[in-house]
């Protein structure tokens, strides 16, 4: 938590050791215990943290590399336990920092095509976990990348659509609160 603090407020070599220390000692603890679900499940987790470190650092490759990890491991234990949604929602979550990162490196069709990987992941938990906002938030976070791409690329009618997506996942007072007029 303290590297993700440090990262937050703009410490990011303070926060790039921390988490990189974290992250050893999860892999030593996995070593000890490798079928520990829950280590696995938080070494995806630092990796994520690790990126978007990286990310910011200006390390694209670094970020990568740990968000495929991530990614790959979170993966195998969905196979095992497709039911627990903290795997799927931190998998989506992966998936879409990895489209954020190629967005922002001018890899825009490999970003759409990760952003489509995150929603699928996602879609199934919203339908079956409506009354979670932040599943929703996020899916509709994702369809507004995906939008923004397709608004940059002229695509307006895949903007719109992708926007109006987004929005469809919120009931009109849900759009009040968050502060959209009516």
């Amino acid at each position: 938590n303290w590297g993700m603090l440090c990262a937050a407020t703009n410490r990011l070599p303070f926060a790039e050791q921390l988490l990189a220390r974290a992250e050893e000692i999860r892999k030593r603890l996995l070593e000890l215990s490798p079928d520990d679900e829950d280590h696995k499940s938080a070494l995806a987790g630092i990796g994520r943290e690790l990126a978007g470190v990286e990310k910011r650092s200006g390390r694209a490759d670094a970020a990568q590399r740990h968000l495929e990890e991530s990614i790959s491991s979170l993966s195998s234990l969905i196979e095992k336990h497709p039911d627990r949604p903290k795997y799927v929602e931190l998998l989506s979550l992966c998936s879409r920092d990895l489209g954020d990162l190629f967005k922002d490196t001018g890899r825009t069709e490999e970003a759409i095509a990760q952003y489509g990987r995150a929603m699928e992941r996602l879609k199934p938990l919203v339908d079956a976990r409506y009354r979670i906002v932040s599943y929703r938030i996020g899916l509709a976070a994702i369809h507004v990348q995906v939008g923004s791409i397709r608004y940059e690329q002229q695509k307006r009618d895949e903007a719109m659509a992708s926007f109006d997506a987004a929005l469809t996942l919120f009931d009109e007072n849900e759009l009040n609160a968050m502060g959209r007029d009516g």
